[in-house]
C-alpha cells in the first residue's frame, strides 16, 4: 500500500522513479504539494501523467515547490522570444554581454549527502571536467569510470511522453537527465516547458568548504568570493 494518502506511487524501477497516480489536477493544496516533494526526495524522479497544466498553471504549481530559477534571456536582433514566463528555461552559452561562458567553475563534491533523505549521492554527470589532487591521465580514467557507472543499464530509468500535460520531476542533487532521440527524431515536434527549483539544502551551491574558505583558486584566477556556477536543483 502507498504510503502516500493524495496519490499512488508505483515504482518504475527497482532503486529509484515512480509515477504518482490519483493527483486531483489542478485542485491540489499544499498537503498534495508537501506529499509530491516528499516523494521527490524518496524517488529522485515523478512521473506524473495528464496534468492539464498550461505554462501559467506550470510555473505556479512549481513555485509551490520552492523558490525558482529566473532565466535571464539572451537574445540575438531578430530573435522571437518563445515563452512570456520567466520562469522557463531557454538555454544558451553566453553572459549577460552576449560573450561565451568561462568554462572555468567553483569546485564540488562527487560524493554528496542528500540531506532530505539521508542518501550519499554521486555528483557526477557529463559535465565533470576534471578530479583534483590526481596526476591527468588517473582522473580521466576515474572520472570515465564513475560516468560509465551512472549509465550502466540497470541504472538508467527510461521515461516516455504519452500526451500533452506530462510532467515530469527529478532531482538534480541525485540523478542526472538526457533527452534520447529513438523513432520520433525527425518525424515529429518536440515542444517541452522546463522549470528549475533551487535547493534549499547546505550543499545548494555545490561549493567545497564555502564557509572556511571564501576565496579560492580557479586555475587561471582567484574570485575574491565564490560565485557559483549554477545551484543544485529540482526540475519540473
Amino acid at each position: 500500500m502507498s504510503k502516500y494518502t493524495h496519490f499512488e506511487a508505483l515504482p518504475l524501477h527497482a532503486t529509484f522513479g515512480a509515477e504518482l497516480k490519483g493527483i486531483d489536477w489542478p485542485h491540489i493544496n499544499a498537503d498534495v504539494v508537501a506529499e509530491i516533494k516528499a516523494a521527490v526526495d524518496e524517488y529522485g524522479v515523478c512521473v506524473l501523467r495528464n496534468t492539464g497544466l498550461d505554462d501559467a498553471a506550470h510555473v505556479e504549481f512549481s513555485k509551490q515547490l520552492g523558490e525558482l530559477d529566473n532565466i535571464k534571456r539572451f537574445i540575438h536582433p531578430g530573435r522571437k522570444m518563445r515563452y512570456a514566463h520567466y520562469e522557463l528555461f531557454d538555454a544558451s552559452n553566453l553572459d549577460e554581454n552576449n560573450e561565451l561562458l568561462d568554462l572555468n567553475s567553483p569546485r564540488a563534491h562527487a560524493n554528496r549527502l542528500h540531506e532530505q533523505s539521508g542518501r550519499m549521492t554521486l555528483y557526477v554527470g557529463a559535465h565533470l571536467h576534471h578530479i583534483e589532487g590526481l596526476p591527468e591521465e588517473e582522473s580521466a580514467a576515474l572520472r570515465d569510470q564513475l560516468k560509465a557507472w551512472v549509465g550502466r543499464d540497470e541504472n538508467v530509468l527510461t521515461v516516455d511522453w504519452e500526451q500533452p500535460g506530462d510532467l515530469v520531476i527529478w532531482d538534480n542533487r541525485s540523478t542526472v537527465h538526457r533527452a534520447l532521440g529513438g523513432e520520433f527524431v525527425g518525424k515529429y515536434k518536440r515542444d517541452l516547458r522546463r522549470t528549475t527549483v533551487h535547493d534549499e539544502g547546505k550543499g545548494a551551491w555545490g561549493l567545497n568548504e564555502l564557509a572556511e574558505n571564501p576565496s579560492f583558486d580557479m586555475g587561471h584566477k582567484t574570485l575574491a568570493r565564490a560565485q557559483p556556477a549554477a545551484p543544485a536543483t529540482v526540475t519540473v
